[in-house]
């Protein structure tokens, strides 16, 4: 029988959070592999999104400066798993643009999971991770 792996998520008892909690993928199988494509400041990415004005200016509001957004492919399906249902999407990035090679085949070794349908947020259109740490797969 095949292990899923857990995302675990900190739940506030008045909130649901059931879109991604079934997110994951099959622990054995395959680490989940990604090319990112394109990296621009959070707020660049967010003044091209469709949204109400309000929602925007809140969720300006909580982007600094440092907040990037990457756009994610995935390489495999475990990485497909791990997307809201995307062929690709832009995720938060907390580190410099300059860090990433772009187009290289890379695994996420560290991120953080944002889980929330409480908005707005800059989460809310940025994915359900942040990157904090990738490394280039050669293999």
């Amino acid at each position: 029988m095949k292990k899923i792996l857990a995302l675990t998520f900190a739940l506030a008892s008045s909130h649901s959070f059931s879109e991604c909690m079934g997110r994951g993928y099959f622990v054995g199988q395959e680490d989940p592999r990604y090319s990112l494509k394109h990296c621009i400041a959070a707020r660049d990415y967010f003044s091209t999104i469709d949204t109400d004005g309000n929602d925007l200016r809140e969720i300006l509001r909580e982007t600094d400066e440092s907040d990037m957004a990457v756009l994610v492919t995935p390489l495999n399906e475990a990485a497909k798993s791990m997307l809201r249902g995307e062929d690709q999407e832009y995720w938060h990035y907390s580190g410099e643009c300059s860090d990433l090679i772009s187009g290289a085949p890379i695994e996420i070794t560290e991120s953080e999971a944002h889980c929330s349908d409480v908005g707005p947020t800059k989460y809310m259109l940025l994915g359900d991770f942040t990157i904090k740490e990738v490394k280039v797969v050669t293999d």
